[in-house]
């Protein structure tokens, strides 16, 4: 697919990657190796520190065996407006990719054939060129690169504070598929990745399976549209302010996507009223359920579940008064807001079931159907993604049977939800391997 992608000017924020056809939802739109990666254990308190980057990439760009890393790091924005007006040919990236991939450390995995190139037929692509070269690009055979000037520690510096990635895990369920002893935290800089700009609402997933990144298409994309990713990770589930404030500090630019612009022209009060739930949830009460949780103190969890269903009462309320000017995905886009406030609900009928056994059940599913329709709003083929249809679809069995229309219905969402982040063209072994691996570790980051 990587033919099908052209890097452009995009009006209002410099430049972007754009659809050169019409793309499907689940279509692979990139499979990259990364200039340099660090990895580490898994950790749920980050990923290795960015800044053990700087050093390892003025290695690797200054290594003479390997000139293309070079090459292609010139292409990325470094702070300068210059750097922000070039427009790569990113098939010519991938090349460099390719020729300098076998002298540094990230080799791919692949999810099929072995877990080879991570699922994904970068090469198989329709064939299509585009031609936006400018005065700054180079074929992979072309010298300049090699000739030009070394990079400095300061220029690395740049480059990673504008384009490294970072993330606490790889993709769980492919770790466990490619048998991997321990999925890994990770930050790198993979040069083609970084072209793509940010979305609070994007139309396209992205994760690692090894050393490999992976960006997916989850939405139909018309020709010409912008692909976009998110930067963000669980600030996603956050208010548009605090949203922006986290993407001004770390990229330094106002994020005004479609999310961004619907939360601004809702009104007011409903705005306060969405910020002033998600504080409250994030600064007190999680905290409190989190102690009460590791303490096994089931009061003190009853009565943080009894304020969020309060909080949870009065923000449907103020929804619902406003129901006349917001459609139903703009409720949900809103609730994204405090995913935090109905997460917690949902732990929370886990954690202190009422009344009898079926009840119970039925609250938990309802909690879940209504986070699922969040995240399939505003986070398709995102991990949690496809963790909460796996547990919705389990509730449903339990709840119904296997094969009753629940059952079958969650069954659907939950293979909808498999298919965005991992493509349709997976042998059926590897797909249904990976359902499972992905079951076995919703069970753990789900309760």
């Amino acid at each position: 697919m990587v033919g099908e992608l052209i890097c452009a000017m995009m009006e209002g924020k410099g430049r972007g990657v754009i659809a050169r056809h019409s793309i499907a939802a689940s279509d692979l739109l990139l499979c990259a190796r990364p200039a340099v990666v660090l990895e580490g254990p898994p950790d749920p308190e980050g990923a290795p520190d960015a800044a053990r980057l700087v050093p390892a990439l003025v290695q690797a760009a200054n290594a003479q065996d390997v000139p293309q890393i070079r090459a292609a790091l010139q292409y990325l924005y470094d702070g300068t407006d210059a750097s922000r007006l070039q427009l790569p040919d990113i098939r010519t990236m991938m090349n460099l990719a390719k020729h300098s991939s076998s002298s540094s450390s990230s080799s791919s995995s692949s999810l099929q054939e072995g877990l080879q190139e991570s699922c994904c037929d970068h090469d198989h692509s329709s064939g299509h060129h585009h031609h936006h070269h400018d005065s700054h690009s180079h074929s992979a055979a072309e010298p300049a690169a090699a000739d030009a000037d070394k990079l400095t520690e300061q220029q690395a510096s740049l480059l990673v504070k504008y384009n490294a990635f970072a993330d606490d895990y790889e993709d769980l369920a492919a770790a466990a598929v490619r048998g991997a002893a321990m999925p890994h935290s990770h930050v790198g800089l993979w040069p083609q990745f970084a072209l793509f700009n940010h979305s609070c609402l994007p139309n396209s997933v992205h994760y690692l399976v090894g050393h490999a990144m992976v960006v997916r298409a989850v939405e139909d994309v018309a020709a010409g549209e912008e692909l976009t990713v998110s930067y963000l990770g669980r600030e996603e589930f956050a208010p548009a302010g605090a949203r922006q404030a986290v993407l001004q500090e770390r990229y330094g630019f106002a994020c005004g996507c479609a999310r961004c612009q619907l939360e601004s022209q809702a009104p007011r009060q409903l705005q306060q009223q969405l910020l002033d739930t998600y504080r409250q949830v994030m600064q007190d009460l999680k905290p409190r359920f989190l102690e009460a949780v590791e303490h096994q103190d089931q009061s003190n969890l009853a009565a943080v579940q009894a304020q969020l269903q309060t909080l949870e009462h009065f923000l449907s309320a103020a929804l619902q008064q406003h129901r006349a000017v917001l459609s139903d995905s703009a409720v949900l886009v809103l609730q994204a807001a405090v995913y935090d406030l109905y997460e917690l609900l949902l732990f929370c009928e886990q954690l202190l079931p009422q009344g009898n056994e079926a009840e119970s059940k039925h609250a938990a599913l309802a909690c879940i159907g209504r986070c699922l329709a969040i995240l399939n709003c505003v986070s398709k083929g995102a991990e949690l993604h496809v963790f909460l249809a796996s547990r919705l679809l389990q509730h449903a069995v339990d709840l119904r049977g296997p094969d009753s229309a629940q059952a079958e219905a969650a069954a659907q969402l939950f293979l909808e939800a498999h298919r965005m982040r991992y493509g349709s063209q997976l042998e059926q072994q590897v797909q249904l391997e990976l359902m499972e691996a992905n079951k076995q570790a919703a069970e753990e980051f789900l309760m």
